[in-house]
């Protein structure tokens, strides 16, 4: 299909990738999948529309891992400076608030599940929010729980605003720039689709959309 937006995304490897190349096909994108194998396809990205970056993993003690620290340095600041979609997810929104100025993650506890079964939690979505509006309304929602680290204020970037957070202990699950028409984080997994209310998918769905302007 001619026109189809190209989306890159990052991920840890190809099998990693593979879930979100999937979604972006299913949402109307072509996938651009950036992993540690494939920086080489870099000379790609003058094509990209639109940015995913997915739960690759990396060391925030130590920097980002080589395929989320080559892609913020590369790919970043174009992606913003033409105001392209951005959207990231798990420890993806940590690097995009590095990114953007913020601090690593810390440890969190009660938040990472039984091996890869996620655990569940409560969060509540800002109403008003970029991310309230994309899912179709704000307040309390369950959604999946994946991870050993996190952030609060003291970690988050000055340019970037809290639009969910954790009821049980105020982590932050999802941030969003006010000064970007699509720059949203979200720390649980919208693209496991039976562990999270049906209506985030939007998210996909709608960086697809944007990255076709």
């Amino acid at each position: 299909m001619p026109n189809q937006p190209v989306i890159a995304i990052t991920a840890g490897s190809d099998d990693d990738g593979r879930l979100y190349s999937d979604l972006i096909s299913r949402c109307g994108g072509v996938p651009l999948l950036i992993t540690p194998d494939s920086i080489e396809r870099h000379d790609q990205l003058g094509i990209v529309g639109g940015l995913l970056l997915g739960n690759a993993p990396a060391d925030f003690n130590n920097g980002a891992s080589l395929v989320l620290n080559d892609t913020m340095t590369r790919l970043l600041p174009t992606v913003l400076d033409f105001d392209l979609p951005v959207i990231a997810v798990g420890d993806g929104m940590h690097s995009l608030n590095i990114a953007m100025g913020g601090k690593g993650p810390r440890p969190v506890t009660d938040h990472d599940g039984d091996d890869d079964k996620a655990a569940r939690h409560h969060i509540y979505v800002a109403p008003g929010s970029k991310l309230a509006s994309i899912v179709g309304a704000g307040g309390f929602v369950r959604v999946n729980s994946l991870h050993r680290m996190g952030m609060r204020d003291a970690q988050r970037s000055p340019d970037l605003m809290t639009a969910a957070y954790a009821v049980e202990d105020g982590i932050i699950e999802a941030v969003e720039s006010p000064d970007y028409s699509l720059v949203i984080g979200v720390q649980f997994r919208p693209d496991r689709p039976r562990e999270v209310p049906p209506n985030f998918d939007n998210l996909f769905h709608l960086l697809v959309e944007r990255a076709g302007r």
